[in-house]
């Protein structure tokens, strides 16, 4: 849609050509038209500039969830079908089993010779008591005893460890389900378990923004291209390596959920830095940006009118808004703001606000 600043400024120029083609040589030419604008006259104040980051959602801590050996699967409260993408589970809840070869023999093997060897230490305690077995072979029995029981324990333990429970509670992210009686191998990824825990944000920082940057400030969390605040949190940590495209690698950590967003998916950041008690802040879309050239116009009272001058000036931090002026302006200067894009040096411009109020009587 055009903008009304445009159609003023189209129609003053039309109307400039079609006066000049038509007047005789002996009339003045036409006073030049004026640029509308708004305007603000500025002032000091405190401010709180933002760093601007894009980052990702990422859960508190992330588990691979993998068949302990190579085996046959089966399946828990899940089914047959398998793990499922957003499945949430609790910490201890059993996920699946492997029917690993041998694994059950091994298992029934060490029970009846631990069973074996209980019995042949029962009957030699016996006949030591009744001095018809020597000393020695009663102590043989209990050495042999012995051993059962620890390879019992040992073969428990393996079985144990083909039955695989839920290291936490959490929620599933599964690429590919795998159907319960497939062979499987620690090899195979089942599925990664995102555990509960305040949730994090994974961020790009442009390597000329570190130094401003520092652990523990405060960050907003927004959904993409809205001022919807989702999550406020505190900058975790911050990589100083530059990694390849110029940046370093931050984490945020999540102090207060509002509305995050699930797992894997994008939020804009706003890493907030510390207020400053007095500085120059001017509209952001009064800035004129040409390349690394920044500048503003500044309106002079010439009788009547206001004419704008171009002033180049330093820009320091921003807050989505504003944008702090570290040089270039003073307190009581007149900026152009809404039209400052249509200006030039030495045109004359009119404050369609300051018109407005006139016409309705205010000063």
């Amino acid at each position: 849609m055009v903008r009304k600043p445009q159609i003023l400024v189209a129609a003053a120029t039309l109307l400039m050509l079609t006066a000049s083609a038509c007047r005789r040589p002996d009339q003045k030419p036409p006073k030049p038209a004026k640029v509308p604008i708004t305007s603000e006259v500025v002032a000091e104040g405190p401010f709180q500039a933002g760093v601007p980051l894009l980052g990702r959602v990422t859960p508190h801590q992330r588990i691979e969830i993998r068949p302990p050996a190579t085996g046959r699967i089966s399946y828990g409260a899940s089914g047959a079908g398998g793990f499922r993408a957003g499945q949430q589970v609790k910490r201890g809840e059993l996920l699946f089993r492997i029917e690993s070869p041998g694994s059950g023999l091994a298992l029934a093997e060490a029970e009846l010779a631990a069973k074996a060897a209980e019995t042949e230490l029962a009957r030699a305690q016996k006949g030591a008591e009744a001095g018809i077995l020597p000393q020695a072979e009663l102590e043989a029995r209990q050495i042999d005893a012995e051993l059962a029981t620890q390879r019992l324990v040992k073969a428990r333990l393996e079985h144990e460890r083909l039955t695989v429970r839920a290291p936490a509670s959490g929620t599933f992210k599964v690429e590919r389900s795998v159907v319960a009686g497939t062979e499987v191998g620690p090899d195979t990824l089942l599925a990664e378990l995102a555990g509960d825990g305040a949730a994090r944000v994974e961020a790009w920082v442009p390597a000329g923004e570190l130094r401003r940057l520092t652990l523990g400030l405060t960050v907003e969390c927004r959904l993409p291209g809205t001022d919807t605040l989702v999550g406020l949190g505190e900058l975790a940590e911050l990589s100083q390596e530059v990694e390849d495209g110029g940046v370093s690698r931050a984490v945020v950590s999540i102090v207060q959920n509002l509305a995050m967003p699930r797992y894997g998916e994008g939020v804009e950041l706003r890493v907030l830095l510390p207020e400053v008690p007095s500085a120059i802040t001017v509209p952001a879309r009064s800035v004129i940006r040409n390349g690394h050239v920044t500048s503003v116009f500044v309106l002079e009272k010439v009788g009547k009118s206001l004419r704008a001058g171009a002033r180049l000036v330093q820009l320091g931090g921003e807050d989505g808004e504003r944008v702090e002026i570290l040089d270039g302006l003073k307190v009581g200067d007149r900026i152009a703001v809404e039209g400052a894009e249509y200006l030039a040096d030495g045109l004359i411009a009119q404050d369609v606000d300051q018109a407005e109020k006139k016409k309705k009587g205010r000063p």
